[in-house]
């Protein structure tokens, strides 16, 4: 049962955000800005996967993103990402008709590097239709690590 690069890339459920140098604020006040953006990051990244909008999931992820999913495939980057969630989710030899995910972290996620990396684990519950009717539900454990280059959260791994 091969599941998708999803699943890795939901594994960016919620990283941080740094502030502006010029006007530090106060680490808490800093440290919720993050987890709120890396709640909204992994709540755009659920929508994507379930609306099956390759585009806006790879959006979400870094350029130097490393994804390992539950069949084992390290996708490298982007264009790796890419071309695992094509092979599963579409084309004449796709292996997964149909999923929809929900996806919950486990606490905030830990922040470091001065708030501009998040690691967060969490669990998640897929459902799948395979290619020829075959209907699963999968309960997931996942981690994720998040950076946060120039304001903006992305999945790293």
């Amino acid at each position: 049962m091969r599941i998708l690069l999803a699943l890795a890339m939901l594994g960016l459920t919620m990283p941080a955000m740094a502030q502006p140098a010029t006007t530090p604020a106060p680490v808490a006040a800093s440290a919720d800005q993050a987890h709120a953006d890396l709640r909204a990051m992994k709540d755009r990244l659920v929508a994507a996967l379930n609306a099956k909008n390759a585009d806006a999931l790879l959006a979400e992820l870094d350029p130097e993103v490393r994804l390992t999913t539950m069949d084992g495939v390290l996708s490298k980057g982007p264009d790796g990402a890419k071309a695992y969630y094509d092979r599963m989710m579409s084309g004449a030899s796709k292996v997964v008709d149909d999923m929809n995910i929900k996806a919950e972290p486990d606490d905030l996620s830990i922040l470091s590097d001065d708030g501009k990396v998040a690691v967060t684990t969490g669990t998640a519950l897929a459902h799948f239709r395979i290619v020829g009717g075959k209907e699963m539900d999968v309960p997931l454990r996942w981690t994720a690590t998040s950076i946060n280059r120039d304001g903006t959260w992305k999945v790293a791994s």
